[in-house]
Parts: structure tokens; C-alpha cells; sequence
């Protein structure tokens, strides 16, 4: 029964795992290949933009001082943190895909959210969501050589599947279930912590150095998870009954 969904909603699951996670991969590594690493990174933290915009529309959630605060706070913050601090000399067809990638991104937040409010399961919603995206990333797949790549190598595929596991799967159920006890926009805005761990795990296992913006990104980013949380904890007890957080 966890993976029976209705026929009706087949759609929204298509468009989840094809556009949402596929789409968001391959204009992601498009702006990569690109521009670069850092723009790529800060044009997809663009998505709390998109997911504010659309948690608007679609579910009527407020667009309060704090959210906005917030929300501003962590794109400056992880445009610092991933080095770069300018994005003016980025081609116009690769900022339009680092924007979409942003766009795709944000766009899982909404039709999650959209089939949690239709009674699914967290996990019946990753698990389709990458059922689709799978099949629709084979039209980009080189099959043959990646299986050249591969066979043999167990340490190689090893590292695939922990990279599956750990790095994809894992966060997208977390963060599915994230969206079950708060509002979208606020799970967009606090998911702008990932570049911030990235930073930190590089600096303690590869013992790379921050130099001092990516030190004021980091405190920036914290900020805004911070000043989304001060709002909830200074809400009476008669304004968390009624709060659809």
C-alpha cells in the first residue's frame, strides 16, 4: 500500500521526478561545465526565490519581514561561501540554465508538498520521483562507456552507490519529510546550510582554507536559519495552534 498512488496523480509524479530532479542535473552540470562551479552553486541557491514566490501562489503562505530577511540573507550568504562574488561576465544562455536549475529545484519543494497534502508517504514520493528521473536521465546516459567505466572496478561502484545513497536519496527523503512539519518556504531557505557543510567537511577532511568571506557567507547563511527560528519561538502558545508551520 506505501507505493499505491492514483492514477489521476500519476502526472504530478512524472513531472516531479522529470523536471524537478532530472531537470534540475542536467542544467545544474550544464552551468557547470560552463561557468564554473561557484556561479553554478550560486544561481541554483536562487531557488528559495522561486519556492517564496510559488509557496505564495499555490499554498497562500505569508511573505513576512523575517522570511524575506531570511531568504536574502542565505542567497548572499552562499554566493560568499562559494567564491564568487560577481556573476557579470556569465554567458546569457548559462545564467538562464543556472536560473532553471534554481527554478526545477524549487519546484520539488512545491509538488512534494502538494502530494503530502494529498496524504502520501515521504517515501512514495522520492521513490517515484526518482523512478521518473531515472528513466528519463538514460536519454543522457552513455550506457556503453559507463559500463566500460565500471565493470571490474567494485571500489568504483562502491563509491557510486554510497553517492546514491548518502548524497541523493537520503537528503531528498529527509527533506521530503522536512516539508511534512514546516512551510516550503521555510525548508528552501534552511536547506541554503548545504554549501556551509560542504565548506566545513572540505576545510576539516581536506583541509582546505576559508578565507574570510566564505567565513562572513557561513555566518550569514546560520543567520537566516537563525531568524526564521526566532520567529517561531516568539510566537504565543494561542499562535502556534493556529500557525501552519
Amino acid at each position: 500500500k506505501l507505493f499505491r498512488i492514483r492514477l489521476k496523480d500519476l502526472p504530478l509524479f512524472v513531472i516531479t521526478g522529470v523536471f524537478c530532479i532530472s531537470g534540475t542535473s542536467v542544467t545544474y552540470f550544464t552551468t557547470i561545465t560552463h561557468s564554473g562551479m561557484g556561479v553554478a552553486a550560486v544561481l541554483m541557491y536562487f531557488s528559495p526565490v522561486f519556492v517564496i514566490i510559488l509557496s505564495r501562489l499555490f499554498f497562500r503562505e505569508a511573505v513576512t519581514k523575517p522570511k524575506v530577511a531570511a531568504c536574502i540573507l542565505a542567497v548572499a550568504g552562499c554566493a560568499l561561501v562559494s567564491g564568487v562574488l560577481s556573476i557579470e561576465r556569465i554567458q546569457p544562455t548559462y545564467l538562464l540554465t543556472g536560473l532553471a536549475s534554481a527554478l526545477f529545484y524549487g519546484m520539488y519543494s512545491i509538488l512534494s508538498k502538494h502530494l503530502l497534502d494529498r496524504g502520501y508517504h515521504t517515501l512514495t514520493i522520492t521513490a517515484y520521483a526518482f523512478l521518473f528521473a531515472a528513466a528519463s536521465i538514460l536519454f543522457f546516459a552513455d550506457i556503453p562507456g559507463l559500463y566500460q567505466r565500471i565493470r571490474g572496478d567494485n571500489m568504483l561502484i562502491l563509491y557510486g552507490l554510497t553517492l546514491a545513497v548518502a548524497a541523493c536519496a537520503l537528503p531528498y527523503i529527509l527533506y521530503t519529510l522536512g516539508l511534512s512539519y514546516t512551510q516550503t518556504g521555510k525548508a528552501a531557505i534552511m536547506s541554503s546550510v548545504e554549501p556551509v557543510t560542504a565548506a566545513v567537511l572540505g576545510c576539516v577532511f581536506y583541509r582546505e582554507k576559508l578565507d574570510i568571506f566564505q567565513v562572513l557567507g557561513i555566518a550569514l547563511v546560520l543567520s537566516s536559519v537563525f531568524v526564521l527560528n526566532v520567529k517561531l519561538r516568539c510566537r504565543g502558545p494561542s499562535q502556534k495552534k493556529q500557525s501552519t508551520d
